[in-house]
């Protein structure tokens, strides 16, 4: 009924996360499709922010989405997502395929200067400190890539003599 009666790109980003924030996957669905469509239109980094914070799985795959492709370059819009990695690295039902994209999203950004290498470090620190064997030897691979881009960086990670820069 909504599909057929209602534009419904006029609703604006309330709206849509309206739609977004339903606990019916099918209301998630449209309002997944609304903001596929609009996206050139909406502010993208208030969607992302707004859209880590939905605990259904459903919205989390379609946020990750959003954020490996669309998050803002820096420090600031990685770090108001430091939950939302959490949620999905630390999960007691975990989707490993998310999983695995957070870790290496985390990786490259972390990669890129001093300020988000601190933030991806004491993420990922925290998780490859935990008892889990699934994706630790990614998440630790990624903690050296950051850690041979910013020796400085505090992390659970030591390079030897051999290895250091």
């Amino acid at each position: 009924m909504l599909t057929r009666h209602v534009d419904l790109s006029a609703l604006g980003l309330d709206g849509i996360m309206g739609l977004c924030d339903s606990m019916h996957v099918e209301a998630q669905d449209l309002g997944q499709e609304v903001v596929r469509r609009n996206l050139d239109t909406l502010d993208i980094n208030d969607l992302i922010h707004r859209l880590g914070q939905h605990p259904h799985p459903n919205m989390r795959r379609f946020a990750l989405e959003l954020v490996v492709g669309h998050l803002k370059p820096g420090f600031v819009a990685l770090a108001r997502l430091d939950f939302f990695f959490r949620a999905i690295l630390f999960d007691v039902w975990p989707e490993r395929r998310l999983k695995k994209s957070v870790i290496t999203f985390l990786g490259k950004r972390g990669a890129q200067d001093s300020l988000q290498a601190e933030l991806a470090t004491h993420i990922l620190g925290d998780f490859v400190r935990t008892k889990g064997r699934a994706d630790f030897e990614l998440a630790l691979q990624m903690l050296v890539n950051i850690k041979l881009a910013f020796p400085d960086t505090v992390s659970p990670v030591t390079l030897s003599a051999a290895v250091a820069p």
